[in-house]
Formats: C-alpha cells, sequence, structure tokens
C-alpha cells in the first residue's frame, strides 16, 4: 500500500526542496545545503547517494517507504519485547494501515 501511494503521484514542495538540495557535484555541499532545511542532515545524505539509483518521483521516495515500512517492524519488535507479542502485532497492523501513516 506504501508503495502503491508513493508511486501515485508527482513531487510535492518540499520532495522538490529536498531533491534540490541535495543535487550538488558532492556530498560535502549536498551537506551545506541541507542545513538551510529544518530536517535532519542524515535524511539528505542518504538521499545524496539513493539519487544515483535513479531520480524518478518512486525511487526518490523510496527511502521513505523502506524507513516506514521499518518502523512497523521496529515497533512490533520493541512491543513484543516490552509488553507480549499480541500487543506488537495489533499496533503492527494499527500501523500498517493507519491512513495517515500510509500517505505520509
Amino acid at each position: 500500500m506504501r508503495a502503491l501511494a508513493a508511486s501515485g503521484t508527482w513531487l510535492n514542495p518540499d520532495e522538490a526542496l529536498h531533491y534540490l538540495l541535495v543535487n550538488q557535484p558532492s556530498v560535502t555541499l549536498a551537506y551545506r545545503a541541507s542545513l538551510t532545511n529544518a530536517h535532519p542532515p542524515l535524511f539528505f545524505i542518504l538521499l545524496y547517494f539513493w539519487r544515483f539509483f535513479g531520480t524518478s518521483e518512486m525511487t526518490l521516495r523510496l527511502i521513505s517507504v523502506l524507513t516506514g515500512t521499518a518502523t512497523i517492524w521496529l515497533v512490533y519488535k520493541w512491543l513484543s519485547r516490552a509488553v507480549d507479542r499480541t500487543t506488537g502485532a495489533v499496533a503492527a497492523v494499527v500501523l500498517g494501515f493507519l491512513p495517515p501513516l500510509v500517505a505520509l
């Protein structure tokens, strides 16, 4: 669902700005450009190297899709250890299908 939502539209203004900031000749320049934005520099460094895989909308959004999916797994593992497996599974299902998080 997340990949389908990510492939359906063009870049929004924030995503276009992120790409413009990392579209630099070196990672140092991309890091310096990222300091003008409120988002953490690690995201921009990852995006700088990720753009070598491609610059389509889907490729650029794939970092967010993969990290959002990994977050579901991390919440499941965390709550399975902290509480029990049922709580972890319920939390994973809720996070996996919550419309605002899928769209984000």
